[in-house]
C-alpha cells in the first residue's frame, strides 16, 4: 500500500504561515517544515518502508511505526491518500484536472462562501464600509485632450426579439467606417450611468445599463479607434459621466492588435476595439472576501452581453473574446495590472455584406454526430 500526496493540493504561505489547501474541497490546514518534506516525498507515491528510508537518509531518527502514524494523521487531515500501486488517481476530476489548480482554486475556493456569516457581521461590515472614505467611482485623465461625443440618438425601435435573435459574433467587417454617432450610442447605452441613487452610508451610486454587483462601478473601458468617421484615430479612455473620450496616445495598429489577441483576425480588422478593465479596490471596499471575484467576472459578462445587443440594435457587428495577452494589453493601456487589471476584449464594425464562411443550418448529418442529452447512448 502506498501513500500519495493529493494531486489537488496547493501549498502557499499566508500571513507568515505555510498552509496546505485542497483546491477541490476547500479544506485548509497549517503545515510544518517536516510535513512539507513528507508531502514532497509522497508526491509520486511511497510505502511506509520507502518513506522511512528516505527520512533516515535525510537525518531523521524514525521507525516505520512512527512514519505510519504520521501518514495516518496526514490522511485524516486530507493531505494524502492511500492507494494500491498503479491505482487511478481519484482526484483527477476530468475537466478540472485539465484546467489545473488555478481553475480549481478559483472555483472551489469561492464556492459556498457567504458574503457575510451572520446578521451581526453584516452590520459590522456595513458600518466599517460606511466609516471609511469611498474609493472614486470613476477614472479620468484630467490632462488628456478630450473629445465630447455627440448626444446619443434614441435606440432603434426594432422589436427586442429581432435584436436578440440577430445578435451574432461578427468576424468580418465592411471597409466602411463606423459613424461617430454609432460609437457614441454604443458607449452610452452599454456603459454610461443612466442615473444615480442615494444609498445610506455609501453616497450616490450609479445605475448602469448592465447588472453591476453592489453598483460598485469597478469596470473601466478603453477605446482603440482606427476607423470612425468624424473622430481621429487613437487610443482613448471613455469617461462615462461627461460622455467623452480622453486621448491617451496613438492607435494600436493591426499588427499590435493581432499580437494582443493571439492572432485573431477579427480583432485586427475591427474599426473599434474596447478593452474592459477592473479597478479591484472599488469592489473590495464593500465586499471583503474572495466570493466577490466571481461578481467582478460576472459584471464583465453582463457588460459584454449588453454591449453586443446595443451594437446589434444600431446595425453594427460585435464580437467578444477572452483570448488576449493580459500583461501586454495592460502595458499598452498604461495600467498596472494589479490595482487595475484587464478582463475582456470587445470590438465592432460594420458587418461584411457577404462573409466568406456563412453559417449554415445544421443538417441530419451534423445532428447524428451530436449528443444532445447525457442519457443518450
Amino acid at each position: 500500500m502506498e501513500f500519495v500526496t493529493k494531486s489537488t493540493l496547493t501549498i502557499s504561505w499566508y500571513d507568515g504561515r505555510a498552509t496546505a489547501l485542497d483546491a477541490m474541497t476547500g479544506q485548509v490546514c497549517e503545515v510544518s517544515r517536516d510535513t512539507l518534506l513528507i508531502l514532497d516525498r509522497c508526491a509520486g507515491g511511497a510505502t511506509v518502508r520507502q518513506l522511512t528510508e528516505d527520512l533516515r537518509a535525510d537525518g531523521y531518527d524514525v521507525d516505520p511505526a512512527e512514519v505510519h502514524a504520521t501518514l495516518t494523521e496526514l490522511q485524516a487531515a486530507g493531505l494524502v491518500r492511500s492507494a494500491a500501486a498503479g491505482d487511478e488517481d481519484p482526484d483527477a476530476h476530468g475537466a478540472w484536472r485539465r484546467w489545473g489548480p488555478e481553475a480549481m482554486l478559483f472555483h472551489f475556493g469561492t464556492k459556498d462562501v457567504p458574503f457575510v456569516a451572520s446578521v451581526e457581521e453584516a452590520e459590522r461590515v456595513y458600518a466599517d464600509v460606511s466609516a471609511h472614505a469611498q474609493p472614486p467611482l470613476f477614472k479620468r485623465y484630467p490632462k488628456a485632450p478630450t473629445v465630447v461625443l455627440p448626444r446619443p440618438r434614441p435606440v432603434d425601435s426594432r422589436r427586442f426579439v429581432d435584436v436578440l435573435l440577430g445578435r451574432r459574433t461578427v468576424r468580418e467587417f465592411d471597409e466602411r467606417a463606423v459613424e461617430v454617432e454609432q460609437l457614441s450610442a454604443v458607449l452610452f447605452y452599454s456603459f454610461a450611468p443612466q442615473s444615480f441613487v442615494d444609498i445610506d452610508g455609501l453616497g450616490a451610486l450609479p445605475l448602469r445599463p448592465y447588472a453591476n454587483g453592489g453598483a460598485r462601478s469597478e469596470l473601466e473601458v478603453y477605446v482603440n479607434v482606427r476607423g470612425v468617421a468624424g473622430l481621429d484615430d487613437g487610443l482613448y479612455h471613455y469617461e462615462p459621466v461627461a460622455h467623452c473620450l480622453e486621448f491617451l496616445g496613438e492607435r494600436l495598429d493591426q499588427a499590435q492588435l493581432t499580437h494582443l489577441s493571439h492572432q485573431q483576425v477579427m480583432c485586427a480588422h475591427a474599426p473599434v476595439t474596447l478593452f474592459v478593465t477592473a479597478v479591484v479596490g472599488r469592489l473590495a471596499h464593500k465586499y471583503h472576501n474572495a466570493r466577490a471575484l466571481r461578481v467582478m467576472y460576472l459584471d464583465a459578462g453582463h457588460l459584454g452581453q449588453t454591449f453586443a445587443l446595443v451594437a446589434t440594435a444600431h446595425g453594427l457587428g460585435p464580437y467578444q473574446t477572452a483570448a488576449f495577452r493580459d500583461s501586454d494589453v495592460e502595458r499598452a493601456l498604461g495600467v498596472d495590472g494589479t490595482d487595475e487589471t484587464v478582463l475582456y476584449l470587445l470590438g465592432f464594425g460594420v458587418p461584411a455584406a457577404a462573409p466568406e464562411n456563412p453559417l449554415r443550418p445544421a443538417g441530419l448529418g451534423a445532428a447524428a454526430l451530436t449528443r444532445l442529452y447525457d442519457d443518450q447512448p
